[in-house]
């Protein structure tokens, strides 16, 4: 008798797993927002291969000696330390997303200046709980400060 009672109830959790997965909201661009997604058009990228920079030291290297792109960026998989520096600008209050597609990026710290100083904005990554992430999005979609002045320097560490 105890055996058809674990199986119904080993059903029953089963069940009740799957019904809470496919509940979950999940953020899905449309198509007209994907219409009006534009890279960054100039981004530059420091990696640390020894995992040593801090913020202060990072933003000096990335400002002298680091590569700069054009465009989408893919960096594949690394155990580097990513320093990625760009600037914003739009119109005075619009509002900006950064996409990051790697779902397996174990921490994101994305720093901003605030009166003359680095700050940080927002963290994330793969080791916080998913529930954890401001948009619910496979890869990591991360507000980013609404546009104030034009320029917006900011700081990206993955």
């Amino acid at each position: 008798m105890a055996l058809p009672i674990r199986w119904l109830f080993s059903l029953i959790c089963l069940l009740a797993v799957q019904a809470a997965h496919a509940s979950l909201p999940l953020t899905v661009i449309g198509t007209d927002q994907a219409t009006a997604i534009a890279p960054l058009s100039k981004i530059r990228i420091l990696e640390d291969g020894t995992n040593s920079l801090h913020i202060r030291s990072a933003l000096q290297q990335l400002n002298n000696s680091s590569e700069t792109h054009y465009g989408k960026v893919a960096s594949g998989y690394s155990d580097s330390t990513l320093w990625i520096g760009f600037s914003l600008n739009g119109p005075r209050g619009q509002k900006f997303l950064l996409e990051l597609g790697n779902p397996f990026i174990d921490e994101v710290e994305l720093w901003v200046y605030v009166q003359g100083q680095m700050t940080l904005y927002r963290n994330s990554g793969d080791l916080l709980p998913f529930s954890a992430r401001e948009e619910p999005y496979p890869g990591f979609l991360l507000p980013l400060p609404a546009a104030n002045t034009s320029p917006i320097p900011s700081l990206c560490v993955t």
